[in-house]
């Protein structure tokens, strides 16, 4: 009996807690431990195996089961190292030994909000979201509080959207929506973006002459919006080849499954910008309304400040009615500017 117990001794010092054990050695560490358990059982009474057995079995069963509801992935740490994945159903794990942490297999979306300013330095503000679910392949580089998602996405798309937007002004950036779209899809979910081989033969050449490998920056816009079935029908394809993964895809371990633009426009500040140079513009035509009015009425022999009323009633800037030159005749009148043009003191 003592000869067994002290193989048994030895026998469970095999390093099981050692932090970079793989998945043989683990099962070789559980057998080897599991052997020990019975040559120590083998020496004890039979009634104190039993009953030891007995103990076990329940730990197990409590502590070495796991349910791994529906819809959900998760990560087994041993001594606190991520060291394999599992899906929904039942799965063991190593009593006292291994954790496990879940996370949603279904599709998440994160709002995305960005400005960028235009050649012309006018801001135009983009809104979206992103659409992905974790890859379970790369579940281990996955973090699901979606803060760094969020700023590394954002801060993606707005390092690649501000430096075309400086190549357009702002009329003709809003136009490029649908290209835009898809540039920022295949930053997201593309290995390789397709306007760094514009040599491919499916490509429509944007460039004089023979196409550089890479399109321009100034032309690149123009690539995606001319070459727009195209590249939906590579990103269509994109599901086909998971392990060709985008590098945003790669660092936080996401399958990104679309962008989607769901509002572009100016900033507030460019629009009150664009709002006040229309008042300016419609202001400059009113006044050249009103001097061809002026112009026309001294023509037919009214003096200028009787011209000035009669413009002003015609536009209804005044009350009155306009029956004859004749008519506007001594009427009241004082306007800045116009009457000095006319000469307002001529009688």
């Amino acid at each position: 009996m003592k000869r067994m117990l002290r193989i048994a001794k030895g026998l469970a010092l095999f390093p099981l807690r050692d932090p970079e054990l793989g998945l043989v050695r683990v099962g070789i560490s559980v057998a080897v431990n599991a052997a020990a358990m019975i040559l120590i059982f083998a020496a004890l009474p039979v009634w104190i195996a039993l009953g030891l057995s007995l103990i076990l079995a329940m730990a197990f069963l409590q502590h070495g089961l796991i349910r791994i509801p529906q819809k959900q992935h998760a990560i087994f740490n041993l001594q606190g190292k991520r060291w394999r994945v599992s899906s929904e159903g039942l799965d063991a794990k190593i009593p006292f030994l291994e954790s496990c942490e879940r996370y949603s297999s279904e599709l998440d979306r994160i709002p995305i909000s960005l400005t960028a300013k235009t050649k012309e330095a006018l801001g135009i503000v983009m809104k979206g979201a992103l659409e992905f679910v974790p890859d379970r392949k790369m579940l281990f580089r996955y973090d699901d509080t979606e803060r760094n998602l969020k700023e590394a996405v954002t801060d993606s798309i707005k390092s690649i959207l501000g430096a075309l937007a400086g190549t357009k002004q702002a009329l003709d950036f809003i136009g490029y929506r649908e290209a835009i779209v898809l540039i920022i899809n295949c930053m997201l979910r593309l290995k390789k973006m397709p306007h760094t081989y514009a040599r491919d033969p499916r490509f429509i050449t944007v460039v004089d002459g023979d196409p550089a490998d890479v399109v321009p920056l100034e032309k690149r816009l123009d690539f995606y919006r001319i070459n727009a079935d195209q590249v939906r029908e590579i990103l269509d394809k994109e599901s086909y080849n998971p392990e060709e993964r985008s590098p945003i895809e790669e660092a936080y371990g996401i399958d990104v499954k679309v962008f989607d633009l769901t509002d572009m426009d100016y900033t507030e500040k460019t629009s009150a910008s664009f709002e006040e140079e229309q008042q300016a513009i419609a202001k400059a035509k009113a006044t050249e309304q009103e001097l061809a009015l002026v112009t026309k009425f001294k023509r037919k022999g009214a003096s200028a400040q009787e011209a000035i009323n009669a413009a002003q009633v015609s536009l209804g800037k005044r009350q009155g009615h306009v029956h004859s030159v004749e008519g506007v005749k001594g009427a009241l009148f004082n306007v800045e500017g116009l009457d000095g043009i006319f000469g307002g003191g001529e009688k």
